[in-house]
């Protein structure tokens, strides 16, 4: 067996850092930058980044939600819906924005909630997690229990993407 010595004890340390910058400097990207489509690519950089953490994490059903759901389809449907509108990016943006004081007082108190939620689960036990079901479950009660309500979940957001590109069309 090979021993990797500090390799093997900085590594994690460095990842985990390295996506955590990556994920807090995309969401003040998300926040600051003026034009609409580089805040939608700044998003999917940051959800990217949190995707490394959940893996990091052991986490890797979470992280596949977070590559899947958020990075591969809400994201998406954003960045059709800027391809999609009339508005010109950057023709009427105001020098400053006027809402980044209150963003940044509902990101702090965001913040509070979620390090005082991690908290308090640094000292759970482990029977407290086995409450917690584990990603097979919630897979087999996605694709047996509930699979036609996901469908018919993924039919409506198709329809209301040909229907937003149809009013989309007219008004051009």
């Amino acid at each position: 067996m090979i021993d990797y010595g500090l390799l093997s004890y900085y590594a994690p340390h460095f990842f985990f850092y390295f996506f955590a910058i990556i994920a807090v400097a995309s969401g003040l990207g998300v926040l600051l930058l003026r034009n609409v489509f580089h805040c939608a690519l700044s998003l999917i950089v940051s959800l990217t980044s949190l995707g490394g953490l959940f893996l990091l994490l052991n986490a890797e059903f979470m992280a596949a939600v977070q590559f899947f759901v958020f990075v591969g389809g809400i994201t998406m449907l954003l960045v059709f819906g800027i391809f999609m509108t009339r508005t010109y990016v950057g023709v009427h943006e105001h020098r400053f924005n006027r809402w980044l004081w209150p963003a940044v007082a509902v990101g702090v108190v965001f913040f509070l909630v979620y390090g005082f939620a991690g908290w308090s689960f640094m000292f759970r036990t482990e029977r407290q997690f086995s409450l917690i079901p584990n990603p097979k479950l919630i897979g087999w009660s996605l694709f047996a229990t509930y699979t036609l309500p996901f469908e018919i979940a993924s039919v409506i957001l198709l329809v209301a993407l040909v229907g937003a590109a149809i009013i989309a069309k007219k008004e051009w």
